[in-house]
């Protein structure tokens, strides 16, 4: 008797319902980040970076270990850096 591990070729599935894509944001505004995220099997962590325009890092990677199948995410981010390019 033997056992097989299963390799998880799925990606989660993301869905992002604020902010709306190509939102602007100054500093000292408040970024408000909601997401659904849904596995088929387990959802392990979730990562989020908040990004300029050209793609460069707003403000630091935010990660959240997790265990179940989804999660909902809800959170505030502070744009603090006046240092940002506007």
């Amino acid at each position: 008797m033997s056992c097989k591990k299963d390799k998880d070729s799925i990606p989660p599935q993301v869905t992002i319902l604020s902010p709306h894509e190509n939102n602007s944001f100054s500093v000292f505004d408040t970024v408000k980040v909601n997401a659904e995220i849904r596995d088929e099997n387990q959802l392990l962590s979730v990562s989020v970076q908040l990004l300029e325009e050209n793609l460069t890092p707003a403000l630091s990677v935010s990660r959240q270990t997790l265990s179940g199948k989804e999660f909902y995410l809800l959170k505030d981010y502070i744009i603090s850096d006046a240092l940002l390019p506007s």
